[in-house]
């Protein structure tokens, strides 16, 4: 929390002691002053978002209170109002603060883009948000990106709509290094592109470009160019459909896949448009890719090695991989896990039926092909997204025991380390003690 979230309930309180102990009106209304000018401060620095709405109410109460006569029934009201509506605003703050997300840790500052692509052979519409290198040399506005669309959170979340990022917005990409390789990035099943933006931003300050790729229809909510809001149309997790077999929910997870596959290679395809002459002329290495994602987004990864010769290498954070490994061959690959996934536990019902199924598809696949595979102490499936940064509470961030900036840290650089050593030729995946690395040569 910023020093000023502290500020305003803890001005609140002040006044609720105040009132107790009889000051004096112009005491009471000097204090009103501050309050209102800590008020402006904040709604001009941050904005307003719900969770401050008990101190604003606060401060109504005070005014109201400072003109009512001492030892009344209305000013015991008024005190413990203020009190209480003070302790919870700083309470929500707290559970649901404004963040900051952690400083890249490369040397290129980043920026972010979002396009709107077409493909008019599907009749399919893509929105893609890139984060690369930028060039830092003064010539460009050096406003900083907001977090996420209003538009594109839910009502609950959309105080994140004001968080400030670390990326610049629409600068000029680097031109003192390059051409950068692409990573493709895909979220989980009803995810969002901006879901992982910590991760995204550090890869860009190393010298790659990130493209994020939303898919209307499942991401959960899209914001179109004409300013239309497309959302999900399946808002059921994947692995929780009710009364749907092991088999029936493979298949819609299948069908699914070929839709995400298919606007992955329709996005590599613009970008190869936009390299030869445009956007990023020049500025792309459109033919050394990896491929990246979370969950569902990890399958898509995955079936991309098979499906297109420009993806190189591919990692999947904690996903089942169903058929994201049907057609893949002797291409690196990493795969992330929340400790919990080792082993083949007992169990019953269709998730455990498709986590054991997906289990032996990926050692087959890892003991024919080789590969590389870490399971982190700690971790849940939330872990490997920016919820670890939405609230410091782990019941309302639905995270595992490990501490939040580690396991950013241990993501960075396991991450970075991977497509280092695949798309530049150098560097080897680093060790940690919460980490069990399992590697299987390729033949």
């Amino acid at each position: 929390m910023r020093i000023i979230d502290w500020v305003l309930p803890a001005l609140g309180l002040l006044g609720a002691v105040l009132l107790v102990l009889g000051a004096p009106r112009a005491v009471l209304w000097a204090l009103m002053a501050i309050f209102a000018a800590a008020l402006a401060a904040h709604f001009i620095l941050i904005g307003t978002y719900w969770q401050r709405v008990p101190v604003y109410l606060a401060f109504l109460i005070l005014c109201y209170a400072s003109f009512t006569p001492e030892q009344t029934k209305a000013r015991g009201i008024s005190v413990f109002a203020i009190a209480l509506l003070s302790c919870l605003s700083a309470g929500l703050t707290f559970e649901l603060p404004l963040f900051t997300l952690p400083p890249p840790t490369g040397q290129n500052p980043p920026s972010t883009s979002t396009f709107y692509l077409t493909d008019f052979t599907r009749d399919r519409s893509l929105v893609v948000q890139v984060w690369y290198p930028a060039n830092f040399s003064g010539g460009f506005d050096s406003r900083r990106a907001k977090y996420a669309r209003s538009k594109e959170l839910r009502p609950f979340y959309r105080y994140q709509s004001r968080i400030q990022t670390n990326s610049y917005d629409n600068a000029e990409m680097a031109k003192n290094e390059g051409p950068f390789p692409v990573i493709l990035f895909n979220g989980m099943w009803g995810g969002r592109r901006t879901q992982d933006t910590f991760l995204m931003e550090d890869l860009a300050s190393h010298g790659y470009v990130v493209v994020a790729v939303d898919h209307p229809g499942n991401a959960a909510r899209v914001e179109m160019a004409d300013g239309q809001v497309v959302y999900s149309t399946m808002k059921t997790a994947i692995d929780t459909i009710p009364g749907r077999t092991p088999q029936q929910i493979r298949a819609t997870w299948e069908k699914e896949l070929a839709v995400w596959v298919d606007d992955n290679r329709f996005v590599l395809d613009e970008l190869e448009r936009m390299n030869a002459g445009g956007w990023a002329t020049g500025r792309l290495d459109v033919r050394n890719v990896g491929a990246l994602g979370h969950s569902f987004g990890g399958a898509a990864s995955f079936a991309l090695l098979g499906a297109d010769a420009r993806v190189r290498c591919a990692i999947n954070m904690d996903g089942w991989s169903f058929g994201g490994l049907d057609h893949r061959t002797t291409q690196p690959i990493l795969l992330m896990y929340e400790d919990s996934y080792k082993g083949n536990q007992p169990g019953a019902g269709a998730e455990w039926e498709l986590d054991t199924a997906d289990k032996a598809l990926v050692d087959q696949s890892l003991q024919s092909f080789g590969g590389t595979r870490v399971y982190i102490t700690g971790t849940r499936h939330a872990d490997f997204t920016d919820a670890t940064l939405f609230s410091p509470i782990k019941r309302v961030t639905a995270t595992g025991s490990i501490a939040g900036d580690r396991i950013r840290t241990i993501i960075r650089k396991t991450v970075l380390c991977f497509f280092d050593q695949e798309l530049k030729g150098h560097g080897t995946l680093p060790a940690f003690p919460e980490s069990e690395l399992q590697n299987w040569k390729r033949p």
